[in-house]
């Protein structure tokens, strides 16, 4: 299981870049205030972040509310075989 965004194409991939920057930034912030540890990889045009347990993807489907509203959008997907 993972949460994956889909960053933005088009712009030469700075459209991306800068997408992943503010994403990785408020993610990290998240992390720190809930004290939930993660990881992440970024694989062409989506980011995914990966918890060690699956009450972390509830509990970051109930919390995530960063307050900028440009952040691509986001999903949780469960495929056991494709842990980060």
């Amino acid at each position: 299981m993972y949460i994956e965004f889909q960053l933005p194409s088009g712009a030469g991939g700075f459209a991306a870049g800068h997408a992943l920057g503010v994403i990785k930034k408020h993610i990290e912030i998240w992390s720190q205030k809930h004290k939930i540890p993660y990881t992440s990889k970024t694989i062409k045009y989506t980011h995914r972040v990966c918890f060690n347990t699956d009450a972390s993807y509830i509990f970051f489907s109930l919390t995530w509310n960063p307050n900028n509203i440009n952040l691509p959008r986001w999903r949780i997907v469960s495929d056991l075989n494709n842990r980060t």
